[in-house]
Protein backbone atom coordinates (compact mmCIF):
# COMPACT_ATOMS: atom_id res chain seq x y z
CA UNK A 1 0.00 0.00 0.00
CA UNK A 2 1.66 3.42 -0.68
CA UNK A 3 0.66 6.50 1.29
CA UNK A 4 1.87 10.15 1.97
CA UNK A 5 0.91 13.13 4.26
CA UNK A 6 0.23 16.01 1.88
CA UNK A 7 2.00 19.08 3.28
CA UNK A 8 -0.12 21.81 3.91
CA UNK A 9 0.13 23.89 -0.15
CA UNK A 10 1.26 27.15 0.17
CA UNK A 11 -1.49 29.96 -0.93
CA UNK A 12 -0.69 32.68 -3.50
CA UNK A 13 -0.72 36.07 -2.84
CA UNK A 14 -4.54 37.45 -4.41
CA UNK A 15 -5.64 40.49 -4.62
CA UNK A 16 -8.43 41.00 -2.29
CA UNK A 17 -12.23 40.04 -4.40
CA UNK A 18 -13.69 43.28 -3.63
CA UNK A 19 -10.25 45.50 -4.92
CA UNK A 20 -10.74 42.81 -8.40
CA UNK A 21 -14.06 43.76 -8.74
CA UNK A 22 -13.45 47.39 -8.24
CA UNK A 23 -10.84 47.75 -10.42
CA UNK A 24 -12.36 45.87 -13.74
CA UNK A 25 -15.48 48.17 -13.26
CA UNK A 26 -18.18 45.68 -11.99
CA UNK A 27 -18.77 47.01 -8.81
CA UNK A 28 -18.34 51.70 -7.56
CA UNK A 29 -16.58 52.00 -4.54
CA UNK A 30 -20.16 52.99 -3.32
CA UNK A 31 -21.54 49.48 -3.44
CA UNK A 32 -18.48 47.96 -2.49
CA UNK A 33 -18.69 49.71 0.60
CA UNK A 34 -21.79 48.69 1.19
CA UNK A 35 -21.45 44.83 0.54
CA UNK A 36 -18.08 45.52 3.16
CA UNK A 37 -20.41 47.23 5.30
CA UNK A 38 -22.76 44.36 5.20
CA UNK A 39 -20.47 41.77 5.14
CA UNK A 40 -19.00 43.66 8.88
CA UNK A 41 -22.76 43.70 10.26
CA UNK A 42 -23.86 40.46 9.63
CA UNK A 43 -20.65 38.39 11.05
CA UNK A 44 -20.72 36.02 7.77
CA UNK A 45 -20.32 35.72 3.99
CA UNK A 46 -17.79 36.60 1.52
CA UNK A 47 -17.63 39.58 0.25
CA UNK A 48 -18.68 38.02 -3.60
CA UNK A 49 -21.77 36.81 -1.85
CA UNK A 50 -22.58 39.97 -0.80
CA UNK A 51 -22.10 41.74 -3.95
CA UNK A 52 -24.66 39.03 -5.43
CA UNK A 53 -26.99 39.41 -2.69
CA UNK A 54 -27.04 42.87 -2.90
CA UNK A 55 -27.65 42.97 -6.72
CA UNK A 56 -24.76 44.85 -8.05
CA UNK A 57 -23.12 41.77 -10.19
CA UNK A 58 -24.59 38.42 -11.21
CA UNK A 59 -23.09 35.55 -10.20
CA UNK A 60 -20.87 34.68 -13.37
CA UNK A 61 -19.62 38.01 -13.17
CA UNK A 62 -18.38 37.48 -9.69
CA UNK A 63 -17.13 33.84 -10.68
CA UNK A 64 -15.37 35.80 -13.22
CA UNK A 65 -13.21 37.60 -10.95
CA UNK A 66 -12.13 35.10 -8.46
CA UNK A 67 -10.78 33.41 -12.04
CA UNK A 68 -8.26 36.00 -11.80
CA UNK A 69 -8.36 36.27 -8.63
CA UNK A 70 -7.24 32.67 -8.80
CA UNK A 71 -5.63 32.73 -12.20
CA UNK A 72 -7.67 30.02 -13.91
CA UNK A 73 -10.26 29.54 -16.05
CA UNK A 74 -14.05 29.61 -15.81
CA UNK A 75 -16.33 26.77 -17.67
CA UNK A 76 -19.81 27.94 -17.77
CA UNK A 77 -21.50 24.05 -18.10
CA UNK A 78 -20.13 20.50 -16.80
CA UNK A 79 -19.99 17.11 -18.45
CA UNK A 80 -21.08 14.08 -17.07
CA UNK A 81 -17.66 13.31 -15.07
CA UNK A 82 -14.86 10.65 -15.23
CA UNK A 83 -16.25 7.78 -15.08
CA UNK A 84 -12.60 5.81 -14.12
CA UNK A 85 -11.73 8.77 -11.52
CA UNK A 86 -14.87 9.05 -9.69
CA UNK A 87 -14.06 11.27 -6.32
CA UNK A 88 -15.74 10.44 -3.29
CA UNK A 89 -18.89 11.84 -2.73
CA UNK A 90 -18.04 13.46 0.39
CA UNK A 91 -15.02 15.51 -1.07
CA UNK A 92 -17.39 17.07 -3.81
CA UNK A 93 -19.87 18.53 -1.24
CA UNK A 94 -17.41 19.41 1.23
CA UNK A 95 -14.85 21.43 -0.73
CA UNK A 96 -17.83 21.92 -3.25
CA UNK A 97 -15.37 20.56 -6.63
CA UNK A 98 -16.67 18.24 -9.47
CA UNK A 99 -14.69 16.22 -11.96
CA UNK A 100 -14.17 18.00 -15.60
CA UNK A 101 -11.97 15.65 -17.70
CA UNK A 102 -9.79 13.29 -17.44
CA UNK A 103 -6.88 12.73 -20.35
CA UNK A 104 -5.03 9.42 -20.54
CA UNK A 105 -2.48 10.12 -22.45
CA UNK A 106 -0.80 12.86 -20.41
CA UNK A 107 -2.68 12.19 -17.20
CA UNK A 108 -4.30 15.17 -16.48
CA UNK A 109 -7.12 15.54 -14.21
CA UNK A 110 -9.56 18.85 -14.73
CA UNK A 111 -11.49 19.82 -11.27
CA UNK A 112 -14.07 22.29 -11.06
CA UNK A 113 -14.57 24.59 -7.56
CA UNK A 114 -17.67 26.50 -7.24
CA UNK A 115 -15.32 28.70 -4.82
CA UNK A 116 -12.03 28.97 -3.20
CA UNK A 117 -9.83 26.23 -5.08
CA UNK A 118 -8.99 23.84 -2.24
CA UNK A 119 -5.07 22.75 -2.97
CA UNK A 120 -4.48 20.34 -0.38
CA UNK A 121 -7.18 17.98 -1.74
CA UNK A 122 -5.91 18.60 -5.58
CA UNK A 123 -2.17 17.37 -4.07
CA UNK A 124 -3.90 14.43 -2.08
CA UNK A 125 -5.61 13.80 -6.02
CA UNK A 126 -2.56 13.75 -7.65
CA UNK A 127 -1.04 11.39 -5.29
CA UNK A 128 -3.64 9.25 -5.17
CA UNK A 129 -4.42 9.41 -8.99
CA UNK A 130 -1.18 9.67 -9.81
CA UNK A 131 -1.51 12.72 -12.56
CA UNK A 132 -1.44 16.24 -12.42
CA UNK A 133 -4.64 18.28 -11.09
CA UNK A 134 -5.72 21.41 -12.81
CA UNK A 135 -8.17 23.71 -11.58
CA UNK A 136 -11.07 25.95 -12.81
CA UNK A 137 -13.76 28.12 -11.58
CA UNK A 138 -17.54 27.37 -12.56
CA UNK A 139 -20.43 28.77 -10.77
CA UNK A 140 -22.56 28.00 -7.85
CA UNK A 141 -25.14 27.32 -9.71
CA UNK A 142 -23.70 25.07 -12.13
CA UNK A 143 -21.94 22.69 -9.67
CA UNK A 144 -25.40 22.83 -7.46
CA UNK A 145 -26.81 21.01 -10.78
CA UNK A 146 -24.15 18.94 -11.51
CA UNK A 147 -24.28 17.81 -7.95
CA UNK A 148 -27.75 16.37 -7.79
CA UNK A 149 -27.39 14.90 -11.12
CA UNK A 150 -23.95 13.07 -9.87
CA UNK A 151 -25.82 11.69 -6.52
CA UNK A 152 -27.79 10.56 -9.16
CA UNK A 153 -25.36 8.46 -10.53
CA UNK A 154 -24.04 4.72 -10.03
CA UNK A 155 -21.28 4.86 -8.10
CA UNK A 156 -18.25 3.37 -6.46
CA UNK A 157 -18.35 2.45 -3.31
CA UNK A 158 -17.50 5.93 -0.81
CA UNK A 159 -17.41 4.63 3.24
CA UNK A 160 -17.26 7.11 5.70
CA UNK A 161 -16.35 6.30 8.87
CA UNK A 162 -17.22 8.97 11.88
CA UNK A 163 -15.33 10.27 14.61
CA UNK A 164 -11.64 10.47 14.77
CA UNK A 165 -9.95 6.95 15.28
CA UNK A 166 -6.74 5.86 17.11
CA UNK A 167 -3.84 4.51 14.79
CA UNK A 168 -4.18 1.05 15.94
CA UNK A 169 -8.37 1.17 14.91
CA UNK A 170 -7.56 2.77 11.84
CA UNK A 171 -5.07 -0.10 10.65
CA UNK A 172 -7.59 -2.83 12.18
CA UNK A 173 -10.54 -1.31 9.94
CA UNK A 174 -8.26 -0.66 6.79
CA UNK A 175 -6.96 -4.21 6.92
CA UNK A 176 -10.24 -5.81 7.28
CA UNK A 177 -11.59 -3.40 4.41
CA UNK A 178 -8.45 -4.62 2.21
CA UNK A 179 -9.17 -8.65 2.98
CA UNK A 180 -12.99 -8.44 2.19
CA UNK A 181 -12.58 -5.96 -0.66
CA UNK A 182 -9.45 -8.53 -1.54
CA UNK A 183 -7.99 -5.44 -2.80
CA UNK A 184 -5.05 -5.83 -5.18
CA UNK A 185 -3.99 -2.13 -4.97
CA UNK A 186 -4.51 0.62 -2.57
CA UNK A 187 -3.26 3.99 -1.63
CA UNK A 188 -3.72 6.42 0.94
CA UNK A 189 -3.16 10.27 1.72
CA UNK A 190 -3.76 12.14 4.31
CA UNK A 191 -4.34 16.32 4.48
CA UNK A 192 -6.37 18.44 7.01
CA UNK A 193 -8.88 16.33 8.78
CA UNK A 194 -9.25 13.62 6.01
CA UNK A 195 -7.42 10.18 5.72
CA UNK A 196 -8.50 8.76 2.58
CA UNK A 197 -7.90 5.48 1.53
CA UNK A 198 -8.71 4.50 -2.06
CA UNK A 199 -8.73 0.49 -2.35
CA UNK A 200 -8.67 -1.10 -6.03
CA UNK A 201 -9.82 -4.67 -6.79
CA UNK A 202 -9.84 -4.79 -10.42
CA UNK A 203 -12.38 -2.59 -11.80
CA UNK A 204 -13.78 -1.81 -8.42
CA UNK A 205 -13.14 0.91 -6.60
CA UNK A 206 -13.60 1.28 -2.55
CA UNK A 207 -13.14 5.28 -1.33
CA UNK A 208 -12.41 4.63 2.81
CA UNK A 209 -12.70 8.19 3.99
CA UNK A 210 -11.39 8.59 8.01
CA UNK A 211 -11.72 11.50 10.28
CA UNK A 212 -9.11 12.87 12.47
CA UNK A 213 -8.37 15.59 15.56
CA UNK A 214 -6.01 18.30 14.87
CA UNK A 215 -3.74 16.40 17.57
CA UNK A 216 -3.64 13.26 14.80
CA UNK A 217 -2.32 15.76 12.26
CA UNK A 218 0.97 13.58 11.38
CA UNK A 219 1.65 10.94 9.68
CA UNK A 220 1.53 8.23 12.82
CA UNK A 221 -1.85 7.09 11.50
CA UNK A 222 -0.59 6.38 7.68
CA UNK A 223 2.52 5.02 9.25
CA UNK A 224 0.82 2.71 11.39
CA UNK A 225 -1.37 1.44 8.51
CA UNK A 226 1.36 1.32 5.84
CA UNK A 227 3.76 -0.78 8.53
CA UNK A 228 0.67 -3.10 9.20
CA UNK A 229 0.95 -3.57 5.15
CA UNK A 230 -1.58 -5.44 2.89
Amino acid sequence: MQASEIPKPRLPHRVPLGLMMLSRGHVTNAQLRRALDAQQQNGSGKIGEWIQKLGYAPELQVTGALAVQWSCPVIKSLPQGCDDYILPLHFLRRFRMMPVKFVPTTRVFNVAFAGDIEYAVLLAIESMLNCKTEACLTTSAVFESRLNAFEQLPRHDDRMIEGARTPQEMTRIVLSYATKLRAVESRMAAFGEHVWLRMKDGDQVTNLLFERHKQQFSSQAITSARDAGH
